[in-house]
């Protein structure tokens, strides 16, 4: 009946109400992305998704900047905030499972490695830095098992959101922007909540 679709469409909406139409900071956002996470995963393999989810995401990226400056493409404002949110998704994904700090990942140093790319308006730049940080950042995590995060771990997380949010500010974006439009979209794709059903069949 209409009246039981309706109380459906209201029970499906109320999963990451508390997140919607509020303040998504750093911590908000790493609870959001516990909570919204395959639940199913130990924590090891989630860090090894995570990852596999920077590359893929940030090579989204890419390719709309790519498509954008050599193909003649139309700029996708709204496609670049998609993909930007999905790559914090995962770099938060790997700070949750990591059990690492947020305030020492943003709060202590955050600008620690704003000086290593000056020229925030190359975007090719920005986008090569990223890389190179997602990429030391996996050979690093190679170690992780035995040894835990280091430092140049750390640091390697730390510099990819900057250039997250880098890229972002080149279009008046801050991360928690990003963050409250990725909150918004995953809440619309999995209002009950991630299942592994729902993501194959979507």
């Amino acid at each position: 009946s209409i009246i039981s679709n309706r109380r459906k469409d209201l029970k499906m909406k109320n999963k990451y109400e508390k997140y919607l139409n509020h303040e998504v900071n750093f911590e908000r956002f790493k609870e959001f992305v516990g909570e919204s996470k395959v639940g199913t995963l130990n924590p090891d393999k989630n860090i090894q998704q995570a990852i596999l989810g920077l590359i893929g995401e940030w090579g989204e990226v890419a390719d709309i900047f790519k498509k954008h400056i050599f193909q003649g493409h139309k700029m996708d404002i709204d496609h670049l905030i998609e993909e930007l949110g999905d790559c914090c998704w995962y770099g938060m994904l790997l700070i949750d499972e990591a059990k690492l700090d947020t305030h020492v990942i943003f709060y202590k140093n955050w600008r620690v490695n704003s000086s290593s790319y000056q020229n925030m308006s190359d975007i090719i730049g920005l986008i090569s830095n990223g890389s190179k940080c997602i990429g030391e950042l996996c050979g690093l995590l190679y170690c992780y098992s035995n040894h835990g995060f280091s430092l140049a771990s750390l640091d390697c997380i730390r510099s990819i959101f900057w250039c997250i949010e880098s890229v972002g500010n080149l279009y008046d974006l801050t991360l928690f922007d990003i963050f409250a439009k990725n909150v918004k979209k995953i809440s619309t794709r999995y209002p009950e909540g991630f299942s592994i059903n729902n993501s194959i069949n979507r």
